[in-house]
């Protein structure tokens, strides 16, 4: 008899350094590429979610004027509720909801007789690009810096008052104008092909949010 050796020899090869290296590279590019559009992915849905806040919290002190509700002192204020937000280019941006409880009401935000419901601010890189305010039926647009939209039952109609900018003054100095209609637009940082924009109907009181 005679015996038979097989032998076997190994033809697969592992990867080398250099390949290893590439490898590694490629992958840690693929990583940060993912890593940076779900960042910023995530960034412009905090700025929809802002734009949509701001809509609802309008909402919320319009229901509570008319509803009734009491400040946290336990009595309605007077004058109701409202909202003061100004044009704001600097991350981060704030708005504020306040109780109307000047005596006589004047419809506006005063810091040291009116009560604060609550500060907001703005949680992503949501800058307030402009305020207009005009007539209900757009006519006589004007450009503010600031703007207080406030509301008193029975009537869901706005009361506004603004500062700054090309619109005139409220005709009173003493009230804000009833029935103004106002325009809101926000803008994700620099970036103008991302804006939303909250609008105030001037007669019906409903308010509107959309992306431009």
């Amino acid at each position: 008899f005679c015996s038979m050796t097989t032998s076997y020899k190994n033809t697969q090869k592992g990867f080398t350094l250099v390949e290893l290296l590439i490898s590694m590279a490629i992958f840690g590019l693929l990583a940060s590429t993912m890593f940076v559009g779900f960042r910023g992915t995530d960034r412009i849905e905090k700025f929809r979610i802002d734009s949509t806040l701001l809509a609802s919290n309008i909402r919320k002190v319009q229901n509570r004027a008319l509803s009734g509700i009491a400040f946290s002192n336990g009595t309605f204020p007077r004058g109701g509720y409202g909202i003061h937000i100004s044009t704001c280019t600097l991350a981060p941006c704030s708005y504020t909801l306040f109780a109307e409880q000047d005596v006589p009401p004047n419809q506006r935000y005063t810091p040291s007789t009116d009560g604060i419901l609550q500060t907001m601010l703005f949680a992503g890189d949501t800058h307030v690009i402009s305020i207009r305010v005009m007539d209900s039926d757009g006519s006589n647009a004007g450009a503010v810096t600031s703007v207080d939209i406030s509301f008193k039952p029975p009537r869901p109609t706005p009361f506004v008052w603004w500062t700054g900018g090309a619109a005139a003054a409220p005709p009173d100095p003493t009230a804000g104008t009833e029935g103004k209609r106002v325009v809101i637009v926000l803008q994700y940082g620099e970036d103008a092909a991302i804006q939303r924009t909250i609008e105030v109907k001037g007669i019906s009181g409903q308010i509107s949010e959309y992306a431009n």
